[in-house]
């Protein structure tokens, strides 16, 4: 059975800012994106272009939602790359959803969805030893300085594992 995998924006940025765009690619094969995720992730972001590539390289696949009904009353409390994507993830009943944001991440949960982040793809693409463990750690400090909510003690509990 394929692994369907969905992904939210900050996932794809946060990877393509560490160079790491290519992670998802080769833990699960391909990504689905809805359009409001790739109009996000295309639109002056950092790593646009590497999320350009890899949709012209074909494995990451942008898709449709179906029922734009729910993405609208979803819109009220998050995001339209947040919104469709939960819905995507739903209608492919995908098998894990990529996604950072906590409110989306505990309205995930209530939907079924089994999800990770960011430092969950690294932390599993160093389990697979895809990303070389050395790295893990650097990797997770840039991510930190950039911006991304990370605190110390999840840093600590994954270099730990």
């Amino acid at each position: 059975m394929e692994t369907t995998v969905v992904s939210d924006t900050s996932p794809l940025i946060a990877l393509s800012r560490l160079g790491l765009i290519e992670l998802p690619k080769q833990l699960w094969g391909r990504l689905y994106i809805p359009k409001a995720v790739f109009v996000e992730a295309t639109r002056k972001n950092p790593g646009r272009k590497e999320v350009k590539t890899a949709i012209q390289a074909g494995w990451i696949i942008v898709k449709e939602v179906q029922d734009n009904a729910t993405v609208q009353i979803l819109e009220e409390m998050f995001g339209p790359g947040e919104s469709e994507c939960l819905l995507l993830a739903k209608e492919l009943k995908a098998s894990l959803l990529l996604i950072d944001e906590q409110k989306g991440r505990k309205m995930a949960k209530k939907l079924g969805l089994r999800i990770t982040g960011t430092v969950g793809v690294l932390a599993r693409a160093a389990e697979k030893k895809l990303l070389p463990e050395e790295k893990l750690a650097p990797s997770l400090r840039k991510l930190q300085k950039s911006g991304f909510r990370l605190s110390e003690d999840l840093i600590e509990q994954f270099l730990e594992r």
